[in-house]
């Protein structure tokens, strides 16, 4: 019959369970709170077996992870809400107000940009770099001058300084970008809305449009507008807005436009 197993000594248990507690000192590492100080046990004293230890790091990583990444907002106080209406109040930039004065600064800037890139043009047929930043400055103001329309009071200034001409003869400019930006800033000035500000206002610019043809010119940008591109295809949508605007502020031009 098989030897009957020696039973182990009283010392023999806590030696073993001493060993097996030192190797899993070894392996078990803790990388989720890495600047965590966690207690340490004298396993000396205390020899844990290796299924509680286990149980007692067997919390769920991600769970870990989850309360350590939570990023609580800080709520403002009603000071520092005082504080920060107080700091757009008193530092945010004033827009200058639009006057007969800065429209003329404004249209004489954009004459000479205009100048400018049609110049760089000439000069530099085959070489975009050279006439690129003209055209980006042209078009920069061509933007600026949008603020004319929250003052259809100074459209009659804007037609004697032969501003709509100008914007006109850049319809038909090589660069789809600046008729685009020009049908776009003459959409706005027609907007209905704003010609009913000003009776007088909204006459002379329609006149001087009219005058220079502008809705031959239109058609003519309008053919050339590739509907696939997206600024074009604004472009396509803001001339169809000027006809609208134009006809329903006088009817009567139906007859004129066809004409043209």
């Amino acid at each position: 019959p098989p030897s009957t197993p020696k039973r182990p000594a009283a010392g023999d248990d806590d030696s073993d369970d001493d060993w097996d507690a030192k190797k899993i000192k070894k392996v078990i590492k803790t990388p989720y709170h890495p600047r965590r100080n966690y207690p340490t046990r004298d396993l000396e004293s205390t020899p844990q077996r290796t299924t509680d230890h286990t149980a007692e790091h067997s919390q769920s990583p991600t769970h870990t992870s989850a309360q350590s990444n939570d990023i609580v907002e800080p709520e403002l106080t009603d000071k520092e809400k005082e504080e920060i209406l107080k700091y757009v109040e008193n530092e945010a930039p004033e827009v200058e107000a639009l006057d007969e004065a800065t429209l003329k600064r404004m249209v004489l800037l954009f004459e000479k940009r205009a100048l400018r890139n049609q110049e760089m043009r000439v000069k530099f047929p085959d070489q975009p770099e050279k006439f690129m930043e003209s055209e980006l400055e042209l078009h920069e103001t061509l933007q600026e001058l949008h603020v004319v329309a929250t003052n259809p009071e100074l459209y009659p200034l804007m037609v004697e300084l032969s501003a709509i001409p100008s914007l006109l003869e850049l319809l038909s400019h090589e660069n789809t970008d600046i008729a685009v930006g020009v049908v776009d800033l003459l959409q706005e000035l027609t907007d209905v809305d704003i010609l009913h500000e000003s009776q007088d206002g909204a006459d002379a610019l329609i006149d001087s449009l009219l005058e220079q043809q502008v809705c031959a010119l239109l058609v003519q940008n309008l053919e050339r507008l590739d509907e696939s591109v997206k600024e074009e295809s604004d472009g396509v949508f803001n001339t169809l807005a000027i006809f609208e605007n134009l006809l329903e502020f006088r009817p009567e031009l139906c007859a004129d436009a066809g004409k043209q």
